[in-house]
Formats: C-alpha cells, sequence, structure tokens
C-alpha cells in the first residue's frame, strides 16, 4: 500500500491514469530505490505520443525520453535505431501518454548505436575542397570500432583520392559547410566548426580521432585500411 501511495504521489491524474513522470530528481527516496541500473540493446523509436525503448527479449517497451535520443532519432531521418542504452529501469507503474507504459528509463543514455542507418556516411559536397573529404554521420561519436573501420574504408572505397593524400571529416549537422567564408588557419576552421565537428580521419596517420560519447573528450584510434 506503501508503494502504490508513492506511486500516486509523484504522478498526476490524466483522464483516469496515473501517469508518473520519470524525472528521478522529483522523486521520494524510497520510489527511487526501486529503480535498477540496466544496460540493453534493443530498438528507440519515436511517433504519435510515443517515445520508446523495446529491449531484444522482451515485450515491453519502456518510455524514454531524452534530448539526445530525440535529436539523434531526427538526425538519421526518424527512423527506428538500434541500439545499445544504459539507464535506471523504474518498477512498474504507468507511464508516458496517457499512461500507457508498465516501465519508463530514467536518465537514458546512449552506449552505441548498432548498424548505423545509411545517412550516416554520406558524403558532403565542398565546392573547391581538394584535401579533405567531409562526411555527415551523427552517429559517429557512439558507433562501435569495427563500424567506424567499415565507415572509413567505404568512404575511401567511393571516392577517387588516394588514401595517403586527404583526410575524411565528420559532421553531425551539414549547415556548418554552408558557410561562405572559412578561416585560412586549419587550426581556427576546426575551432569554427565548434560542436558540428565529431571527428576527423588522418588517411596519413590512418587515425581516428572522435569525440566521446560521454566525456567532453576526445579519443583516437587506429584504424589502417588497404589502400596504402
Amino acid at each position: 500500500m506503501g508503494n502504490a501511495l508513492l506511486l500516486l504521489f509523484v504522478g498526476a491524474q490524466l483522464n483516469g491514469f496515473a501517469s508518473l513522470s520519470c524525472d528521478m530528481d522529483g522523486m521520494p527516496q524510497e520510489v527511487r530505490r526501486q529503480f535498477e541500473e540496466v544496460q540493453a540493446e534493443g530498438v528507440f523509436e519515436i511517433g504519435f505520443e510515443k517515445s520508446v525503448f523495446q529491449a531484444d527479449g522482451t515485450r515491453e517497451q519502456w518510455w524514454t525520453v531524452s534530448r539526445e535520443l530525440n535529436d539523434l532519432h531526427r538526425s538519421l531521418g526518424g527512423h527506428p535505431l538500434r541500439i545499445v542504452i544504459r539507464g535506471q529501469l523504474s518498477p512498474k507503474g504507468k507511464f508516458g501518454h496517457m499512461g500507457s507504459y508498465e516501465r519508463c528509463l530514467a536518465s537514458p543514455q546512449i552506449v552505441n548505436v548498432v548498424d548505423p542507418p545509411s545517412e550516416c556516411g554520406r558524403i558532403l559536397r565542398k565546392p573547391g575542397s581538394r584535401q579533405s573529404i567531409y562526411v555527415y554521420c551523427p552517429a559517429l561519436i557512439y558507433m562501435r570500432d569495427h563500424d567506424l573501420h567499415s565507415l572509413v574504408v567505404r568512404i575511401l572505397d567511393s571516392t577517387s583520392r588516394r588514401a595517403g593524400d586527404t583526410d575524411i571529416v565528420f559532421f553531425k549537422d551539414e549547415s556548418v559547410l554552408q558557410r561562405t567564408r572559412w578561416p585560412a588557419d586549419r587550426g581556427k576552421l576546426i575551432e569554427s566548426w565548434g560542436e558540428a565537428f565529431v571527428g576527423i580521419y588522418s588517411t596519413q596517420r590512418e587515425t581516428l580521432t572522435v569525440r566521446s560519447a560521454i566525456q567532453d573528450d576526445w579519443r583516437e584510434l587506429h584504424l589502417p585500411t588497404s589502400r596504402n
């Protein structure tokens, strides 16, 4: 009875349904202790009054709301995303629109994007570009190492440029390339791209420098190709 009262306390009545917020910060400690940390692979999907993650091996859909997930979902064409996600799984209750979902996933964090959509890796046209290939890939920072290697090989195979004489520059926002004036200095140029810039592959060093998905930092991966 005590737990049920707590759930109703933090819920809001909507047309007769108890719709529980998934914001753990606003929950009583007694309810927060019932959440369980999980990591799972499955499919995230957004639709009409729907924002859910369904883990492999279960029929349950967990109400999952995250700006990070929403932005990635939209940037990759609004298609269902196969991802590995980490978060706090709620006890059974009523969550989401009209309390339609028995569980929610609080504090969701993307660990990996599995089988990234083909939209990730689209080559962008930059007039006058001779030394760099510009590529759209908003999922880059979430990709697994072997998927990153496959992506680099695919991009090099799709261009006539030799592997030893160019870089591949990755963006999560292609509008940055619409600027008419670019700094001549390479360092200032990269700085001007801001958050839109997510990685660069040096074909000379065969090294990918990519933003970290979890920390405000960068990591380097040695990804040799067969084009040298």
